[in-house]
Parts: structure tokens; sequence; C-alpha cells
């Protein structure tokens, strides 16, 4: 399924203004009531536009499917991304924690120096 809009149906349904101007630079030479992909929304304005173009009132065609479908994909997407970084996030957290003791470790020991030093020469 496609999903269409036109600049007059942008400007309409109350885009932002430099995003307005962003898209309409990157399209090209283009008139008001041209259709315009929401493939060429995405590949310009990126995700947070192409969003608010679902959920506005500028798509020419119900973008109700398109929507549900985005949302399936991205779920997911996002639970693959989960799955997979899980491991690395585990040995960072592994990695972090030794670190950050060694660093309490030495940063307690020179600051009882410090003290120490401050604390005799008084």
């Amino acid at each position: 399924m496609k999903i269409h809009t036109t600049l007059h149906r942008l400007k309409e349904g109350g885009a932002c203004s430099a995003r307005y101007e962003y898209l309409k630079s990157n399209l090209g030479p283009i008139g008001p009531n041209d259709p315009i992909d929401a493939l060429d929304v995405l590949k310009h304005n990126g995700v947070g536009d192409t969003e608010w173009l679902l959920n506005s009132t500028a798509c020419i065609e119900d973008p109700a499917k398109a929507w549900a479908e985005y949302r399936r994909v991205r779920s997911t997407a996002l639970a693959e991304h989960e799955r997979v970084t899980a491991t690395a996030l585990a040995e960072y957290e592994r990695v972090t924690a030794k670190a950050l003791a060694e660093h309490e470790r030495v940063r307690s020991t020179a600051l009882a120096e410090v003290l120490g030093e401050v604390g005799g020469a008084a």
C-alpha cells in the first residue's frame, strides 16, 4: 500500500514550517498538489516526520493499515535489537563494574593520603 500526500495537504495539516521547507527543498521542482510518496518523506525528513504524516490529516489515502504494519515491524525489530545487544550490554556492565570499583579504590586511597597530609600539616 502506498501512502501519499501533497505540499498543499502538508501545509493545511499543520506541518512544521522548517521541516516543510526542508522537504520541499529536497524534493526539487514540485507543484503544490503533486503527489509525494511517504517513502520520500522518510528518505528526506526521517522517521519523526513520517510518523507525524501518518498521524496527521495530510495523507491522501487512509494510513491506518500502513501505521499498523509499521508498529508491528518496529516492535519486532526492537525485540531483535534487544536480543542481539543483550550479551554485549552484559559484558559492558561486567567490565565497567570492575573499572568503577578500581576507580573508587584508587580515589579513596588518594583522598585519604591528601587528607592525612593536610591533617598532619596542621
